[in-house]
């Protein structure tokens, strides 16, 4: 009949009349179904004996549902003890009653049903409004459980956190959510099983954390010094462990917290008193000059006990207070330890030596057993009290010795200076010593050398005379000469400075009088370019006789010397920029910048001018680079055009108005010398002869 009703439809809406067609196929097929059903209904309830067996059959349905939320109830009570189901029980006995009432039998005890004879009869809708309550009951059921559980758990961390916020225990973990009634559980598992599971979870968690809370304040019980009514304590926790024994874990807590305050009550006094004497002992400890002398390890540690006494305001931090009181009797025990054993090093240092009278004596301190005093003590006041009485008395004697030890092993040495000091000087002060304490030193000198005078207050030492004697300084060349040679001689050291210049073909003397004692260096500085500079120390502590060799040595030589391998890249590299360099100015210097480091800078430029043919030279320490054919070109213009005849010209002139390099005297005599023209080079100037015209 529907596909017929379908098939007029659409022939309807083929053939034109659209909104027909339509209507006929929306409101015709349901109608046409729903009928049916009716009819079908009527046809299989008409039956006498089919309605029996269907009530009978939905009696059988229900009573399993009213079975499964009873039991369910049953198991809740004994899963859950805490949870009150007698408002879920009253509803479920009141649809028992209806049930018998209707259709059988329901057993409470067991939680068992029978069909009665006469469940063919009952009314299928009253069965179908017992099945309905069922399912509502068991889904309030569920609401029920999940918000019984889910307050518990929040309880339960609630009580925990208690523990933690006094200082117990740790701060809980947090619990894992149940499932939700709409989440449900996994096929084949009660809801009721899967809702309670992370309630058992965090019962264990409770369960350990109660525990150690117990335990903990047990310990702090068994620290206290003080008097306390430990049965009262006592009593207080054996009642939490019993209420934890049975899962009540919030009443544990308030018992744990109950014995905890108590306990705090009766520690309060003797805590308080017993911490202001740790903080008294502190502070002595650390206004102590003591700090000199022994390193800072054992002081960081008081410092430290004194910031976390500060901290502390709970009676109950006994365990700290007698963590701070060991730690405290250990670092004062170490502080005087450190500074008897610096006391006993000085007085060995001190009586091991051969020592003027009157420079030493032994202190009392040296004599005591300050260390094993602090050893044998323990109550904080005795501490303080001896602390106050022996560490003074340690410190000056260390102050004191320590400074006298010092001075005993560093004498050797000093004595030298202070030696040589008066020898050269006929005086010393403390500015002449590289030490401390020089009035120390000064005063052991003086106590050892009765033939000086010594000045407490400035402090210093004098003799009166100064050591003085005669050198005499052979500068001998390698070969002769026909022009004689320069060579400047210098002798100085830091209060002395003379310089002798010596002149000769082949060997010269320079002599020093009135040199005092010391150490001086010697150079012997050759003026010719052909001639290294010799450079020496020379001690002076009686007349001294010397020779200083002085061999021949090309400019080239002296400034590249074994590094020509490494001047030799460097030509390489900064090559270009010296050409152009050289192009700019017509010459190059020392005293011009380079893109290089200073002491290469010389070699550098004797290397170039080597390698591009340019002539080099020295004057006044300066390293000039030239193109000598020009300088020489100059000179011959200077000679020629710029001298009358029997009239000289000074080097001075020549170099600065006529030259393009400002070279040195001895290259514009010896290119002057060279020229052939008629022209003498003098120690001032050039002078030209007569009938020297060009």
């Amino acid at each position: 009949m529907t596909v017929g009703i379908a098939a007029v439809g659409a022939a309807l809406f083929v053939l034109g009349n659209t909104e027909v067609g339509v209507y006929v196929v929306v409101g015709g097929v349901p109608l046409v179904l729903v009928g049916s059903a009716v009819m079908y209904v009527r046809g299989v309830v008409g039956g006498e004996g089919n309605t029996g067996q269907y009530v009978e059959q939905r009696a059988k349905q229900v009573g399993s549902s009213l079975r499964d939320v009873w039991r369910s109830l049953d198991a809740i009570e004994t899963q859950f003890p805490r949870f009150d189901v007698g408002n879920l029980r009253a509803r479920a006995d009141s649809l028992a009653a209806d049930y018998e009432a209707e259709a059988g039998e329901f057993d409470r005890e067991s939680g068992s049903f029978t069909v009665g004879s006469n469940a063919a009869s009952a009314e299928l809708q009253e069965l179908e409004r017992i099945d309905g309550e069922l399912t509502t009951l068991a889904a309030d059921r569920d609401d029920a459980l999940y918000e019984f559980v889910t307050t518990r758990l929040a309880s339960v961390e609630s009580s925990l956190a208690a523990l933690a916020d006094a200082g117990l225990t740790a701060p809980p973990s947090a619990y894992e959510e149940p499932p939700t009634p709409a989440e449900g559980a996994p096929s084949g598992v009660d809801y009721r099983d899967v809702v309670g599971d992370p309630l058992t979870e965090y019962r264990d968690v409770a369960d350990e954390t109660v525990a150690d809370a117990i335990e903990r304040v047990r310990d702090i019980r068994r620290s206290a010094t003080g008097p306390i009514d430990e049965q009262a304590v006592e009593s207080r926790l054996d009642s939490a462990a019993n209420a934890r024994r049975d899962g009540e874990y919030e009443e544990a807590v308030e018992d744990v917290l109950a014995a905890r305050s108590e306990l705090e009550s009766e520690l309060s006094g003797s805590f308080d008193a017993d911490r202001e004497a740790l903080l008294s002992l502190a502070d002595v400890v650390l206004a102590s000059d003591a700090d000199r002398f022994v390193s800072v390890e054992p002081f960081d540690r008081v410092e430290e006990v004194q910031r976390e006494l500060e901290a502390l305001d709970s009676a109950l931090d006994v365990e700290a207070l007698t963590r701070h009181r060991d730690a405290m009797r250990s670092a004062t025990r170490d502080i005087v330890e450190a500074l008897e054993s610096e006391l006993q090093e000085a007085v060995r240092t001190l009586e091991s030596e051969s020592l003027p009278a009157g420079y030493y004596t032994r202190p009392a301190a040296a004599d005591e057993d300050h260390a094993g005093t602090f050893r044998r003590l323990d109550d904080v006041s005795e501490l303080e009290s001896e602390w106050r009485a022996s560490i003074e008395p340690l410190v000056e004697a260390v102050d004191s010795l320590d400074t006298k030890a010092t001075v005993v092993e560093a004498y050797p040495d000093v004595s030298e200076t202070i030696d040589e000091q008066l020898r050269s000087e006929g005086t010393v002060t403390a500015g002449d010593l590289p030490v401390r304490h020089a009035e120390q030193f000064f005063g052991l000198y003086f106590r050892r050398n009765p033939d000086v005078e010594f000045d407490p207050d400035a402090p210093a030492l004098s003799r009166g005379t100064v050591e003085t004697y005669t050198v005499e300084v052979t500068v001998a060349y390698d070969e002769g000469s026909e022009d004689k040679r320069t060579a400047v001689v210098e002798l100085a050291n830091d209060g002395f400075d003379e310089r002798a210049v010596v002149e000769t073909h082949l060997v010269g003397s320079a002599r020093f009088a009135d040199v005092p004692f010391g150490e001086y260096v010697l150079s012997v500085d050759p003026r010719e370019d052909d001639y290294a500079a010799v450079e020496r120390t020379l001690q002076v502590d009686e007349d001294v006789e010397t020779t200083v060799d002085v061999e021949a040595v090309s400019l080239y030589d002296q400034l590249v010397g074994d590094r020509e391998a490494t001047i030799r890249t460097q030509v390489e590299e900064f090559g270009p920029r010296l050409e152009d360099r050289f192009a700019e100015t017509g010459y190059l210097s020392t005293a011009m910048d380079f893109p290089i480091t200073d002491e290469y800078v010389p070699g550098l430029l004797a290397a170039w001018a080597d390698v591009e043919g340019y002539a080099i030279s020295r004057a006044d320490g300066v390293i000039y680079v030239y193109d000598d054919s020009q300088i020489s070109q100059e000179i011959m213009n200077v000679i020629q055009y710029n001298i009358d005849e029997n009239e000289s010209i000074s080097y001075e002139r020549v170099r600065s108005n006529f030259l393009s390099t400002p070279v040195p005297d001895e290259v514009i005599a010896s290119l002057a010398t060279d020229s052939g023209l008629p022209v003498d080079a003098t120690d001032d100037g050039l002078r030209k002869h007569a009938g020297g015209d060009a």
